[in-house]
């Protein structure tokens, strides 16, 4: 039992004193950021997320720091981790979107049917464990509603709960579809944005293969498929073609 407790204590002092180091560092690389020492800021930032810890808040803070020092495609690769983990955060977003203004070139994406846009949208507005969660509430609220069509003592109270129960069972298909959709996107779509100042895109996993086009530092690309040191990737205008691997870091 000694022995047990000792090595609670141990882990909690380990923990505590873990998570006090990542808060000085944090808040070192703050003042820094503040002091507009933005490289000793950067590498700070950097240590806290070697360390273990991510947040939205550190990854919107790293990008900050790496655009104020024009590098500009660090600074995207930062702000799209922040967003994922704070999706609805208008900070980030005009950051993001003010640091794509800086790429020399931006590469237009396919045009999509409106209801297709929408759809995407609304499965990135929440990660697939709240749309899940909205799911099982809505489900659960539609067999309370049919629970009172089938026990109501009144006309009006049947008639009431078969409504409101067919309603919320009906529209519980919508955040469940929304849940599984956003799962099959986490687990399938890797994204990655170019680092290098430029890079081609080859035709195949080989240096001397053809050069379909030059990507610029910044660019968004998704990940398909990885040989001998080349990412096989999709462009967001649906050109594919191969890049070095070394070249790109996945967002």
């Amino acid at each position: 039992m000694k022995k047990y407790y000792l090595l609670t204590s141990f882990l909690f002092l380990f923990f505590f004193a873990s998570a006090n180091k990542q808060d000085s560092l944090f808040q070192q690389a703050n003042k820094a950021y503040q002091e507009k020492d933005f490289g000793k800021a950067t590498e700070l930032y950097e240590q806290v997320l070697t360390d273990g810890y991510q947040s939205a808040e550190l990854e919107y803070n790293l990008g900050n720091a790496y655009y104020r020092q024009k590098n500009i495609g660090n600074a995207i690769l930062h702000y799209e981790r922040a967003l994922l983990l704070s999706p609805k955060d208008a900070d980030i977003q005009y950051n993001l979107d003010l640091a794509r203004q800086q790429l020399p070139e931006q590469i237009e994406p396919l045009p999509e049917f409106f209801l297709t846009k929408w759809w995407k949208t609304m499965r990135m507005a929440a990660p697939s464990g709240i749309w899940g969660t909205l799911a099982l509430l809505l489900w659960w609220a539609g067999l309370a509603g049919l629970s009172f069509w089938l026990i109501g003592k009144s006309r009006e109270q049947k008639k009431r709960g078969f409504f409101i129960g067919l309603a919320a069972l009906l529209l519980s298909l919508l955040p469940f579809s929304l849940a599984l959709d956003r799962m099959a996107f986490e687990k399938n779509t890797r994204l990655a944005i170019v680092l290098e100042t430029t890079t081609p895109l080859k035709s195949a996993p080989d240096k001397n293969g053809s050069e379909i086009l030059e990507l610029q530092e910044g660019t968004k690309v998704e990940l398909l498929d990885l040989l001998s040191g080349w990412w096989n990737v999709e462009l967001p205008n649906g050109e594919k073609g191969w890049v070095v691997a070394t070249d790109v870091e996945e967002i």
